[in-house]
């Protein structure tokens, strides 16, 4: 692409820096008003980012706006649309738990696809878009984490300086599964620490304490979903 088209530009050879980082990197590159953050196993249908940027034109500043991501057979994946993120909700998350009545969800894949944009506490960094106001305002993604919940806190940030989320149904990407050859305790290890980064960074005395009382049971969570997607590779 970047040899077919003068407007591509491909930016590589700087180690893994972790997701955070290179987004920032791209996005200080980049030129244009809007800024569209892709996994690189995601193909966007025809249509799909403009969708995302019609949705937020008229929404409060800074904003960040999410499309829906679809499995190689049309299904909604998790992560598109979630929640705000808890200790509780973490955990359950990591373990079975979101599956029994009274325990807080905090991906939303199992409740009705809405029929238009709608507010929503988080969206995922797979398919993401925002404005360059909004992402200046917001400082970009923190560089502290590596690989995952840099997508959620930044969501956070943007509702608590009284900006919008928002999920676009309409927009649509494809995922076409894992490219990565990490062990799957690598990346869930990362996950733990993205959660844990998240409690301690920007939240209350109560979530802190929380995170901290959750972590045994957090660190056996993610140990034990990583023997049994290890295992599943075998």
């Amino acid at each position: 692409l970047a040899d077919r088209f003068g407007h591509v530009r491909l930016l590589q050879g700087h180690r893994n820096v972790g997701f955070a980082q290179a987004s920032n990197y791209g996005a200080a590159m980049a030129s244009g008003d809007r800024l569209l953050f892709l996994n690189p196993d995601a193909v966007v249908e025809p249509g799909a980012a403009r969708a995302l940027g019609q949705a937020a034109a008229s929404a409060p500043r800074p904003w960040i706006a999410g499309g829906l991501i679809l499995d190689e057979d049309g299904r909604e994946q998790r992560g598109a649309r979630r929640g705000a993120l808890t200790p509780i909700s973490a955990l359950c998350a990591f373990t079975p738990l979101h599956r029994l009545p009274g325990f807080p969800r905090f991906n939303r894949d199992s409740e009705s696809l809405p029929d238009e944009p709608v507010p929503m506490p988080t969206v995922t960094g797979a398919f993401l878009m925002t404005d360059r106001a909004s992402f200046d305002r917001l400082g970009g993604f923190d560089s502290g984490y590596f690989l995952h919940v840099e997508d959620v806190d930044l969501c956070r940030r943007a509702r608590r300086a009284g900006g919008s989320v928002l999920f676009v149904p309409d927009a649509r990407a494809r995922h076409h599964g894992a490219t990565s050859d990490a062990p799957p305790w690598t990346v869930e290890m990362h996950k733990l620490d993205g959660f844990l980064r998240y409690f301690w960074t920007d939240e209350g005395p109560a979530a802190k304490l929380a995170a901290l009382l959750l972590t045994p049971l957090l660190v056996a969570a993610v140990m034990g979903r990583a023997a049994w997607r290890g295992l599943r590779r075998t």
